[in-house]
């Protein structure tokens, strides 16, 4: 957003307050419109937490190379290990999730107080 983008939408909400149209209340479209795409990315993030289920476990048969083994052991630990892709995404949507609650009961304040 250019500076003159910024100063023009300050002055125009000015206007609407000195004119007294301003109109700050939300309406339930708005609501939804922030609240659906929170939504659907914490349903996108569950996805792909699900599909890492698994990696931490290599099927089939692994030759008795010392490499081989390092190999399985480090992609396990990526996996589900302290800072892997599992509790990252976990903690992700714990995150993500207070977020989506915080601005439902935000916008609920909002649209009940007229």
């Amino acid at each position: 957003m250019a500076i003159g983008d910024y100063t023009s939408n300050v002055q125009a909400i000015e206007d609407d307050e000195k004119n007294e149209k301003a109109d700050l209340k939300l309406s339930q479209e708005t609501s939804e419109a922030w609240i659906t795409p929170m939504t659907n990315f914490h349903l996108a993030l569950e996805s792909v937490r699900d599909s890492t289920n698994g990696l931490d476990a290599v099927p089939g048969a692994i030759p008795k190379l010392k490499s081989a083994e390092d190999t399985r052991e480090n992609l396990a630990r990526a996996v589900t290990g302290f800072g892997g892709v599992q509790p990252a995404l976990e903690d992700h949507m714990k995150y993500q999730g207070e977020l989506a609650k915080a601005v439902k009961s935000a916008h609920d304040l909002l649209l009940n107080s007229g």
